[in-house]
């Protein structure tokens, strides 16, 4: 398996996009006076953030380990065809 260390660190870029998206959908829900409104922001926000969890962990897995998660799964359905 080929070691991709350094790989790793290219998971901040999709975190920061996510964190800052997060920021505007809050920003966006403080200045609304829609509770229903106001709940669909903040439901979106924790799954914006629960995403940028999740690939800042996959990030670290990959940094630690030199290798992806699902590499092996990849490999094994390509020497399938």
């Amino acid at each position: 398996m080929p070691k991709i260390n350094i790989l790793g660190l290219a998971a901040f870029i999709p975190v920061t996009m996510f964190l800052t998206i997060s920021f505007f959908v809050l920003l966006g829900v403080d200045k609304t006076d829609c509770a229903n409104l106001k709940k669909f922001g903040k439901i979106v926000s924790v799954l914006l953030w629960l995403c940028a969890a999740f690939i800042f962990g996959v990030g670290i897995y990959v940094l630690i380990t030199g290798t992806h998660p699902a590499l092996p799964l990849i490999e094994y359905l390509f020497s399938l065809s």
